[in-house]
């Protein structure tokens, strides 16, 4: 019985670590349906990134607004680093993230130029 008791508590706290581990944005945005690719928004869990973003520049901005407004490769924790918390839950459109990673694909020049982190497609990060 004692081993089984070691097993679950072991089992517990696994799961307190892998759960804090997670900064949950997704409480604090509502439910709702993407405007240009009309889906549902969905639950995802993505990379948290700390420091200072630079600009993303006019290209990038307009394309994210009229054409992948809810995507959500990675969430930027600020300036502080927790080296405890790396994920994030968010809300965001699968097909967004879909068409920002086709957007930072066919715009190499200007990813290199800007950071538009690719993140959610398993890309390495641009270089500001």
């Amino acid at each position: 019985m004692t081993r089984r008791l070691a097993e679950a508590a072991i089992a517990a706290a696994a799961l307190v670590v892998a759960t804090a581990c997670v900064r949950d944005f997704a409480a604090d945005e509502p439910l709702g349906v993407c405007e240009v690719h009309h889906v549902p928004l969905t639950t995802l869990i993505v990379p948290l990134e700390y420091g200072l973003e630079p600009p993303i520049g006019n290209a990038f901005a307009t394309a994210f607004k009229l054409e992948f407004p809810h995507a959500r490769p990675y969430v930027n924790g600020g300036c502080v680093v927790n080296h405890w918390v790396t994920r994030a839950r968010v809300r965001a459109c699968l097909q967004c993230n879909k068409a920002h990673a086709q957007w930072v694909k066919e715009h190499p020049r200007y990813d290199q130029q800007y950071d538009v982190r690719p993140g959610a497609a398993g890309e390495a990060r641009a270089k500001p």
